[in-house]
């Protein structure tokens, strides 16, 4: 399996709203250890590394943080 992830926090469908948020998630992979979550808010247009929560085990999904400021409208 490739590595897959998952957003857990924030959620438009939860009310969140414009502003300061944490994006949250978890990542696992068949093939070992992550290394490294980058984390997209446009589409792809651009990435940020995301922090790993320690520690980082081989059977264990990680989760990740990443500081967010969100300025953009629901759609």
């Amino acid at each position: 399996m490739e590595a897959k992830s998952i957003i857990t926090k924030p959620s438009v469908a939860n009310g969140s709203r414009p502003g300061l948020h944490e994006i949250t998630g978890i990542a696992w992979s068949g093939h070992g250890k992550i290394k490294r979550v980058d984390v997209s808010v446009d589409d792809g247009k651009s990435w940020q590394e995301a922090q790993l929560q320690e520690p980082i085990l081989t059977r264990r999904s990680p989760a990740f943080r990443l500081p967010w400021h969100w300025t953009d409208s629901p759609r």
